[in-house]
């Protein structure tokens, strides 16, 4: 009996402190700053440049984030284009957001455009089967990630590229050969 009380003490408190959670982040939210309305369109499915893509399209600054890539039928290169129509207006492709789930095995080349300023933390081991990487000298940090790409032989970054902040990058790529890195690179952190 005592161990059921002790049970229904704990339940209770834990009630007692998910209500005044939710009292004190409603309270909060009510006290913050009035935040623009994004002007976001968000999982945009477009077909270009040899390949259907997944991308959140910027309404105020017409740009695109690219964050998906369909597995083509069969083994294919990719170019991700400089931009995307939809609905009349021209979006430029700036950013990558790729993660490492859901593999797409038949990209099996993926050219990048010399748009990009920026592909955060982005996955390239999402297409495990490329063999080799540009990143262009438009991206002057890059944050993006190659581990484990057991079949990257050449990796480069074009002139441009100041700095290389992602940690562990290369781990895993045993068979890379090749590294060619700008004279614009200025750290590696």
């Amino acid at each position: 009996m005592e161990s059921k009380r002790k049970h229904a003490w704990v339940l209770l408190g834990m009630v007692i402190a998910f209500v005044l959670c939710a009292q004190v982040l409603g309270a909060r939210s009510a006290w913050a700053e009035p935040q623009a309305e994004s002007n976001l369109l968000e999982n945009v499915e477009i077909t270009a440049g040899g390949g259907t893509f997944t991308v959140d399209l910027n309404l105020d600054d017409k740009t695109a984030l690219v964050w998906d890539i369909k597995n083509p039928e069969a083994p294919t290169s990719i170019s991700i284009p400089a931009s995307f129509e939809h609905e009349g207006a021209t979006y430029v492709t700036t950013e990558l957001q790729f993660s490492m789930w859901d593999k797409r095995r038949n990209v099996t080349g993926l050219i990048l455009p010399n748009t990009l300023t920026s592909v955060g933390s982005s996955s390239f081991y999402k297409f495990p089967e490329l063999t080799e990487m540009t990143i262009p000298g438009s991206i002057k940090v890059f944050g993006g990630s190659f581990q484990n790409m057991d079949k990257l032989v050449t990796l480069t970054f074009e002139e441009g590229v100041e700095e290389i902040a992602s940690n562990s990058m290369l781990n895993g790529c045993e068979v890379l050969t090749q590294l060619n890195l700008p004279a614009t690179l200025k750290r590696i952190t």
